[in-house]
């Protein structure tokens, strides 16, 4: 089941960004980069996506046998690439759950969300070592827009953004 998170339950998606973010990024992100990844780290980090009123961020969570096993936040970004209104922020399923059309069920709420608000386009950023995410994204329609490097924890990465210009049909 997708359904809208509660706040309150955001030390749970917190637990599924640190436990999904290791098992991606560990093979290709440097170890000391992976040592910054925590409980912590990942709370924090949501609590300040959710602070960020301007951005009017959402989040919703993939639900099985009354567990959250994954999440997806958007945002209405404020400077998104040129063309590009809405951003997906993050999203995450728990290793042992991936595979199973629960990213793309939550990619489709996301959208969902974006056309009820007049919002008609998004993008997506990802490491451009993360072959799956990348394959993920192409898969459902994502147009490469553009490869920049990003200044993250005190380290240079390259990353790639993802765009779809017209959201309305995509999962139709």
């Amino acid at each position: 089941m997708i359904r809208e998170m509660k706040l309150e339950e955001l030390p749970i998606a917190a637990q599924v960004y640190e436990k999904s973010f290791i098992a991606t990024h560990k093979d290709f992100l440097p170890e000391s980069f992976m040592a910054t990844i925590s409980y912590q780290h990942a709370k924090h980090r949501l609590e300040s996506i959710f602070a960020s009123t301007a951005r009017r961020p959402f989040c919703f969570v993939a639900v099985i046998d009354n567990n959250i096993i994954g999440f997806a936040i958007g945002s209405f970004a404020i400077h998104p690439p040129p063309g590009f209104k809405g951003e997906l922020k993050m999203l995450y399923v728990l290793p042992e759950y991936q595979g199973r059309g629960i990213g793309k069920q939550l990619v489709k709420s996301v959208v969902q969300y974006f056309v009820v608000n007049h919002v008609d386009s998004m993008f997506a950023g990802t490491f451009k070592e993360n072959v799956a995410a990348r394959t993920f994204y192409e898969g459902i329609e994502g147009v490469k827009i553009s490869e920049q490097i990003d200044h993250i924890n005190g380290d240079d990465f390259p990353t790639v953004n993802y765009g779809w210009p017209s959201i309305e049909t995509l999962f139709l």
